[in-house]
């Protein structure tokens, strides 16, 4: 579990940059505002009162700070003042609070342990969130950690069906929940229920991919021990969603196998237009371009497939780096908590667009830059 030295240099403008890296191309910010989408109960709990979401753009805004507030970056703080014993320490505290969750007989705690208490491997993982949901019904996080896995090893014990259906049940009206389900079918060859899935995902109210709501979690679960800064968990916690990502591989292998099939080729197509303009995350959507591509190659198309690979939009932020929004999300949660929040509302794009947008709004001078030694490396 050594990853808080990694991210506290990293993070700030790291994950961006990682997941903007996705896309080949470097395009103009565009994209309609998105339709409203229920948020996790975890995360409006663990959203600070001083945040409001905006009814119009379904986007979470920041208030002023507090008078005197002065920017500081954590993440340098870190450096400077801590050693190795120091971060191994803080780790260590991280690892003895969330095990400590096992003796705990709530649900909440129950949750919390299947979901964030380290483990050797993603089998032990696996087998607590199994237990977890046949103990206490499931939540949506919990099937959607499960069913992941199972996209990555569909021969462990736990996977099944019935944990596909059931994740899908847990939370029908998610095209995120339904994706998992389609690459799980992919998975174990089951083209049928592969197919009758990408028929049903197409139609649902909303895609919340739910990784804000994942690391607003797992700071959460950190509250009241000795590994007790908001930020640094922040952060931690969203590392921890993007090292539980699904595998997309068995989707696209698949409806490359049966692109000679005209009828699955088109549902192929119209599953990966759906993805382009509906899912949160970079990666996502480029699986999306990656499938109407392969489509339209084997159709000898190419204006369309040159046309679907130049559409991916993102936003860049505008140098130096660390940006103003880099350094206060290092220096206050409330900024962070915001972007998690507006991840799960909006969108990677939308959600990076909104807190640059407040940075500048906030300090629309020069901002001392406590962050500028730190070098962010991928």
């Amino acid at each position: 579990m050594r990853k808080l030295l990694w991210v506290a240099i990293a993070l700030g403008s790291a994950i961006g940059l990682y997941l903007y890296s996705l896309s080949p191309h470097e395009k103009t910010f565009s994209i309609e505002p998105a339709s409203p989408q229920p948020q996790a109960a975890i995360v409006q709990s663990g959203a600070p009162a001083s945040t409001n979401l905006d009814a119009t753009s379904n986007t979470v805004s920041v208030g002023k700070p507090k008078e005197g507030f002065q920017p500081q970056c954590i993440a340098n703080d870190w450096l400077r003042n801590s050693t190795e014993e120091m971060i191994k320490q803080y780790e260590q505290a991280i690892e003895r609070h969330l095990h400590s969750l096992a003796n705990e007989g709530s649900d909440l705690s129950q949750y919390q342990h299947a979901l964030y208490a380290p483990v050797e491997s993603k089998q032990e993982r696996l087998a607590r969130l199994v237990k977890y949901n046949k103990s206490f019904g499931g939540k949506p996080l919990t099937f959607q950690a499960a069913l992941n896995i199972c996209t990555t090893a569909p021969e462990e014990p736990g996977c099944s069906i019935e944990l596909a259906m059931a994740a899908i049940e847990a939370d029908p009206d998610n095209g995120s929940m339904w994706l998992s389900a389609i690459l799980y079918f992919a998975a174990t060859k089951n083209t049928e229920k592969m197919r009758w899935a990408m028929s049903k995902a197409i139609s649902t109210n909303y895609f919340n991919e739910r990784m804000g709501a994942f690391a607003l979690g797992y700071a959460e679960a950190l509250q009241g021990s000795a590994a007790n800064s908001q930020a640094l968990n922040l952060f931690n916690g969203f590392a921890e969603a993007l090292e539980s990502v699904r595998s997309f591989a068995p989707l696209v292998d698949t409806c490359k196998e049966q692109i000679a099939d005209p009828v699955f080729a088109q549902q192929c197509l119209q599953y990966g237009q759906d993805l382009q303009s509906r899912a949160q995350t970079s990666i996502t959507q480029i699986v999306g371009i990656r499938l109407q591509k392969q489509v339209y190659r084997h159709n000898s198309d190419f204006k369309s497939a040159k046309i679907v690979d130049e559409s991916y939009t993102r936003f860049t932020p505008t140098p130096p780096y660390p940006t103003k929004a880099d350094i206060l999300m290092f220096s206050d949660d409330e900024f962070t908590r915001a972007w998690l929040i507006n991840f799960d509302q909006v969108g990677e794009v939308e959600a990076q667009r909104v807190i640059h947008t407040i940075a500048e709004q906030l300090y629309p001078g020069e901002l001392p830059a406590p962050c500028e030694e730190l070098e962010f490396e991928l």
